[in-house]
């Protein structure tokens, strides 16, 4: 690992199948940005119930993970982990490696949503994996305020790299779930303030599905 610079890029995911399309879009954005890549596994509190459950018994997968409506054991899920961690941990290394970067990772107990607002510090970016079932070929949608520049500037630099089309959906859209939706994006990227409510950032991913990029602080 290189010296750490003073910014970070968290990429948080539940399992590696969802942290594999944000570590490409952190990894189009690596060279521009000379921040600390961070990689976080998100184990929900629901399976580490389950994985600390009576050896041999059977549980159901969440519907996010990997394994998706598999009955595995506890055994089976904390494998199943491990191996989402090791390809997590060296996928990044890797683009990490390739445009001198310092790297980390770790596993942390909580929703993916929830971690970011709960780890993010003044000046991070961070990318919320979610895999997409097909590749449409979508926008990279801002949703921020019509005087958020820095946001804006963020997601036409990163539509630039990918080869797509950058939109602003302004913050005070009426039904902007609906809309994000139907628009079938590439990526979704936040304007700062949305990190601080869990249950909202959470919905815009639901309704994305795709990668969400919360923009970092501007100031």
């Amino acid at each position: 690992m290189t010296d750490p610079p003073g910014h970070r890029l968290l990429i948080i995911a539940g399992c590696y199948a969802d942290a594999a399309p944000a570590i490409g879009l952190a990894e189009a954005l690596a060279q521009d940005l000379r921040a600390a890549l961070i990689g976080v596994l998100a184990r929900e509190p629901a399976i580490a119930a389950a994985i600390g459950t009576t050896a041999g018994a059977l549980v159901q997968t969440a519907p996010r993970l990997r394994l998706a409506s598999l009955a595995l054991t506890p055994e089976g899920l904390s494998a199943a982990y491990a191996a989402d961690a090791r390809a997590f941990s060296s996928r990044l290394s890797l683009i990490a490696a390739r445009a001198s970067l310092h790297w980390e990772f770790r596993t942390d107990s909580g929703v993916s949503t929830e971690l970011a607002c709960a780890i993010r510090q003044p000046g991070d970016m961070v990318v919320l994996g979610y895999r997409r079932l097909w590749h449409a070929g979508g926008p990279v949608v801002a949703l921020c305020r019509d005087d958020d520049l820095g946001t804006q500037e963020l997601a036409a630099s990163l539509a630039r790299r990918l080869g797509r089309r950058a939109m602003m959906l302004p913050l005070q859209t009426a039904d902007p779930l609906e809309r994000i939706e139907a628009m079938s994006a590439t990526a979704l990227i936040l304007a700062p303030e949305l990190a601080r409510h869990p249950a909202r950032l959470r919905a815009l991913a639901e309704a994305a599905r795709c990668p969400v990029l919360i923009a970092p602080d501007v100031g």
